[in-house]
């Protein structure tokens, strides 16, 4: 069945927040893999949800590798690809601002510099705005 029909059902305003929560329940409900769920996320149908699965997994990416910048590229770049990927790396890069995960300046400046310029440029935007609104100091 459709692991999304739930978030589907609900109100706009809680679509993000079961976006963000979907991915554990494929995971210790379903059984899904970290594959499995990548793959769920690129079919939600609806952007807001796939956009907020796909940061998730960018989240998942940082708590995995918080030691590597290149451990965490390398998480999202064997699920995602094009826009997606970019959307993980940028969450990625946002979680290691938000955690304060040991050198996260340097490694989520690191996450940012592997993307093209216009994601890049985004990438770098939402990691000064966590910067900003968490107190993060460089």
């Amino acid at each position: 069945e459709d692991p999304w029909a739930l978030c589907k059902e609900l109100p706009e305003e809680y679509e993000i927040a079961c976006a963000r929560y979907q991915p554990e329940l494929m995971r210790s409900i379903l059984g899904f893999s970290t594959e499995e769920i990548a793959r769920e996320c690129m079919a939600a149908g609806e952007v807001v949800l796939q956009e907020h699965c796909v940061s998730k997994l960018g989240f998942e990416a940082a708590w995995e590798n918080f030691e590597s910048a290149d451990g965490a590229f390398a998480f999202c770049d064997s699920l995602f690809s094009g826009v997606a990927q970019s959307q993980c790396v940028t969450a990625a890069a946002k979680e290691f601002v938000f955690q304060e995960f040991p050198d996260w300046e340097e490694k989520s400046a690191t996450l940012c510099d592997t993307l093209s310029p216009t994601e890049q440029a985004e990438c770098f935007r939402v990691r000064q705005q966590t910067i900003e609104q968490y107190g993060r100091a460089l």
